[in-house]
């Protein structure tokens, strides 16, 4: 180093790398500060061409990487300047390196759906260069042979890509042989209904019911279809990790709630990610379900409260005086979450019902995602298949309507127009199918968890199969596969041949009285 400031002992390398590594906490901690502060003055919602978004949320991204910028070259300045003179400089030089790095990254549309880490490999790798240049800027009139700054800093990056997607677990091809176009019959043990378990909506008091999605279309659905029975009771409604955004969505179930003059039920929004790893869906899907789909809905402008969705649904489990039942028609993670802080609430549950899973059939990944090398998994389970697999391990009474089931329930545009004579539930759910038969061109569609929360209330509509299922957790094209384990205690009940007619009664009984 040509300088006249203090030269640089042998620890000088690990105290820069530890530096490096902190400024990611760092940066966290300030981005954090910033956001409240501007939560505070905003609120916790803001519009951006007339869409609500969650403002915490919404400028993560435009807030964190200039703060970790910020972070690295503070921290880097105050160890640096005892060895270079004039430093002034290096805090904006790096801060202006990752923000072209972001932008050099973003701006190509380089982003891969389908490959998280090669997301992270690219972004590392040219942030690395991009934070190599703009310091070595700053340092070719201080060092010699600076140039091997920029070599040094991609190089650093790129180890850490390489340590970042070879820490992917292995995949497990294998598992896809199990997945067959026909059911064996070795397998399917006795049939069941519900009924011979657990209390039904038949039962002349009511069930207790706690409501669980994802902010799907679909899910909207069952929950108008359930809100039409007075036999129900539901107790809490929950948005969890999936296709949109829970703490935004939920706002759009309270104005729903709002619309109909509910008022007491307690609403909960759980975390944006999964327990571990999992596929999340595509980002315009989720925009639109952030949206509502474009549907006008009214006290669109109000905030409704809510609370930490997994600790809802402990203290309704734990407050019920009677056992609840769980219709679950997202991602498992709110569920997963609560028996994970209170395991006890398993006495209290009666049962799970779920739309989720793909047995003998295959998935429905590449519906949305065209060139996935998935063809065996289910969005609601590949979603967070690590909270699935937590779930069909609890012990607990499930019953599964899974794309096999719900493959043969199909509906016509046509079919849903007599919906229109029954009350404004009624016209919602064609509004919001409407607006899908419409906009994508469809002659028919699927009504997934539709259908699950038929066959919850109206059971004897398909003999449950028990079955034993386990989830597959490794990365791979396998990834959140429903396998059949054979010779093995069953743990699920499952719905594959579904009385589709007697479903369609029901929706138009319930839905055009």
């Amino acid at each position: 180093m040509s300088t006249n400031n203090e030269k640089p002992s042998w620890f000088f390398y690990p105290i820069w790398i530890v530096l490096s590594f902190l400024c990611i906490p760092f940066a966290i901690f300030l981005d954090l500060l910033v956001l409240n502060i501007i939560t505070q003055v905003v609120g916790d919602f803001i519009y951006v061409n007339g869409v609500r978004h969650i403002t915490e949320d919404y400028l993560f991204t435009y807030t964190f990487f200039p703060m970790v910028g910020l972070a690295t070259g503070a921290l880097q300045y105050a160890f640096l300047r005892r060895y270079l003179p004039r430093m002034g400089w290096w805090v904006p030089a790096t801060t202006g390196g990752w923000l072209l790095g972001m932008l050099l990254f973003l701006i190509p549309g380089w982003l891969n759906q389908t490959n998280r880490f090669l997301n992270f490999s690219l972004m590392f790798l040219v942030i690395g260069l991009a934070i190599g240049i703009a310091q070595w800027l700053f340092l070719q009139r201080r060092l010699s042979q600076a140039g091997r700054w920029i070599a040094a800093n991609v190089v650093g990056w790129g180890l850490l890509a390489l340590i970042t997607v070879s820490g992917a677990p292995a995949s497990n091809p294998t598992v896809a042989d199990t997945c067959t176009s026909v059911p064996p019959t070795s397998t399917l043990i006795t049939s069941s209904t519900p009924a011979e378990t657990v209390e039904t909506i038949s039962s002349s008091k009511k069930m207790l019911l706690l409501y669980d999605d994802d902010g799907s279309r679909d899910g909207m659905a069952a929950l108008l279809y359930l809100l039409s029975y007075p036999e129900l009771s539901i107790q809490a409604i929950t948005i969890s990790y999936g296709e949109a955004h829970p703490k935004l969505y939920i706002q759009h179930i309270g104005c729903l709630l709002d619309n109909f003059g509910i008022s007491d039920i307690p609403l909960g929004a759980g975390q944006d990610m999964p327990l571990v790893g999992g596929t999340p869906f595509p980002d315009w899907l989720r925009q639109l379900s952030d949206n509502f789909w474009d549907y006008p809905l009214p006290n669109a402008d109000k905030t409704y409260p809510f609370q930490n969705a997994p600790n809802l649904t402990v203290s309704i489990i734990d407050q019920a005086p009677e056992p609840v039942t769980i219709f679950l028609s997202g991602p498992f993670t709110n569920l997963a979450q609560a028996l994970q802080l209170d395991p006890a609430i398993k006495g209290n549950i009666s049962a799970v019902y779920f739309m989720g899973g793909a047995v003998y059939v295959p998935g429905n990944i590449t519906g949305l995602i065209r060139d996935s090398n998935n063809q065996v998994a289910e969005w609601n389970i590949i979603a967070d298949p690590q909270a699935a697999k937590e779930v069909f391990e609890s012990g607990l009474e499930l019953y599964m309507v899974p794309l096999d089931a719900t493959n043969k329930v199909l509906l016509r545009q046509e079919d849903i127009l007599p919906w229109r004579q029954g009350d404004d539930k009624g016209n919602m759910v064609v509004d919001l199918y409407d607006i899908m038969f419409n906009t994508w061109g469809l002659e028919t569609a699927e009504i997934f968890d539709l259908t699950a929360a038929v066959l919850m209330v109206q059971s004897e509509s398909c003999n449950f199969q028990p079955l034993h299922l386990d989830v597959i957790t490794d990365n791979g094209p396998v990834l959140g596969q429903t396998i059949v384990v054979p010779n093995s205690e069953p743990n699920i009940h499952v719905c594959l041949e579904p009385n589709v007619g007697q479903v369609k009664q029901n929706l138009n009984e319930t839905f055009s009285p």
